[in-house]
């Protein structure tokens, strides 16, 4: 059952993404090719900063294992989905990471559709993100 509800917010979030990136397929006529490499740039950089932090919550979590909380989060089996998310939300930003890089050295012909991949992760990766913050926050908020 665990796993069933995983895949289902898994393809909700993704088709959200989706729908971004093809409300931004209609709407991108405009956009300059130097815009879409600035904002892969700096999308870069916030998604490595974020990759960071969320890699040192995991290490601070997993420092907290003799807490009671961590404790019974663990015999519930909260730990285990709060890991695997915030892994799953880790390889996001870091596909994110790596299809901005691969933004960054296209010819100009491919930027706009590997930015509409830049878009893509990028959603699905806030969505993780703000499931995992608000996670971590509720454990450390809870920690005696």
């Amino acid at each position: 059952m665990g796993t069933l509800v995983h895949w289902k917010t898994l393809l909700f979030r993704a088709f959200l993404s989706a729908l971004v990136v093809t409300l931004f397929w209609y709407k991108s006529e405009g956009v300059k090719v130097e815009a879409l490499v600035n904002a892969s740039g700096v999308i870069t950089g916030l998604a490595g900063t974020l990759l960071g932090f969320l890699i040192t919550s995991m290490s601070l979590i997993t420092a907290l294992m003799d807490k009671k909380l961590v404790i019974n989060m663990i015999k519930t089996g909260h730990y285990k989905c709060l890991i695997s998310d915030t892994i799953l939300t880790c390889t996001f930003l870091l596909a994110l990471i790596v299809s901005c890089v691969v933004c960054l050295i296209s010819q100009a012909s491919m930027i706009i559709y590997t930015f509409h991949v830049i878009i893509f992760f990028l959603c699905i990766s806030i969505l993780y993100l703000i499931e995992a913050g608000k996670r971590f926050s509720i454990v450390v908020l809870n920690i005696k």
